[in-house]
């Protein structure tokens, strides 16, 4: 069930939101409900890409840490 709500919009913003129903084919209510889900996903998008970015880090640090013990191990194996 939808809880109904009261918003008040500036003219020009209420005209742009009466173009998007039309681009959407919805509701304004609907319109508005699409805006915040992509506004969702796009801050959930973001908080991944920013978890991804401080992960390779972290694995780089660590790649670069255990290469001289594994370089090692390969030229003490080709010997």
């Amino acid at each position: 069930m939808a809880d109904r709500i009261t918003i008040s919009l500036p003219s020009g913003m209420l005209s742009i939101l009466d173009g998007l129903t039309k681009e959407l084919n919805t509701t304004r209510s609907g319109a508005i409900a699409e805006l915040i889900r992509r506004e969702q996903n796009n801050r959930i998008e973001q908080e991944l890409a920013k978890g991804y970015i401080e992960l390779a880090k972290f694995n780089k640090e660590e790649a670069e840490l255990a290469f001289p013990s594994q370089a090692e191990v390969v030229i003490n194996e080709t010997r």
